[in-house]
């Protein structure tokens, strides 16, 4: 958590102004640490109903339960100040992904912005899931639910999988007149493209062993 909050503050944010605390799924590396954001700051902790049971489920490393504020749904919103989010279930990676669509402005101009919850689909159990079965067919949906999304600027779950040091470096080092290399609508399609190939992948392997 010192690194978290050493970063919220590098980047110019104050950590105790953090008001609401969204959980995109609810592996562990990814909700462990809402209970002592929300013991520092208060902050309202925001969980996507499906994935409400794993949430309550899990612990932190010391044994404490995770909270859950809010419970929300496909197509509900968050809004703190001027920002509007709405929720996109996209299930695969947990049950209850969820992802998250808002509006960006820059100059002069709205970009469709989207956070994504997980395409990865490389590290899960496809074959005799019990706790997930329709996994297969969630994963499948998901990537031809993600294809229609209309994302301009988008960011993932890992840096790694939409270029963030190479777009910040870029973003950094630009000119006046250069395009900001976080608009990247074809890089998002080619990232939903290769997380597909990369789960059929995965999938063939576990079937074949």
């Amino acid at each position: 958590m010192p690194l978290i909050k050493a970063s919220v503050e590098e980047l110019g944010f104050d950590f105790d102004d953090i008001e609401i605390l969204i959980s995109g799924h609810a592996h562990p590396d990814h909700v462990e640490g809402n209970a002592l954001v929300k013991e520092m700051t208060g902050a309202e902790v925001v969980v996507g109903r499906l994935d409400a049971p794993d949430v309550r489920a899990a612990r932190t490393p010391d044994g404490k339960p995770l909270p859950i504020d809010r419970l929300v749904d496909h197509g509900d919103t968050v809004t703190l100040g001027g920002t509007t989010l709405t929720a996109h279930l996209l299930p695969g990676h947990t049950p209850g992904c969820l992802a998250w669509s808002l509006d960006l402005e820059e100059g002069g101009r709205t970009y469709y912005g989207f956070i994504e919850c997980s395409l990865n689909g490389r590290f899960l159990d496809y074959v005799d899931n019990e706790a997930y079965p329709n996994i297969v067919e969630d994963m499948r949906t998901t990537y031809r639910k993600a294809r229609e999304i209309p994302a301009e600027v988008f960011v993932s779950s890992h840096g790694v999988f939409y270029g963030l040091d190479e777009k910040y470096t870029k973003l950094a080092t630009r000119e006046e007149g250069d395009p900001n290399p976080f608009v990247d609508p074809e890089g998002y399609k080619a990232h939903v493209d290769e997380q597909e190939r990369l789960f059929e992948e995965a999938l063939a392997r576990q079937l074949a062993e």
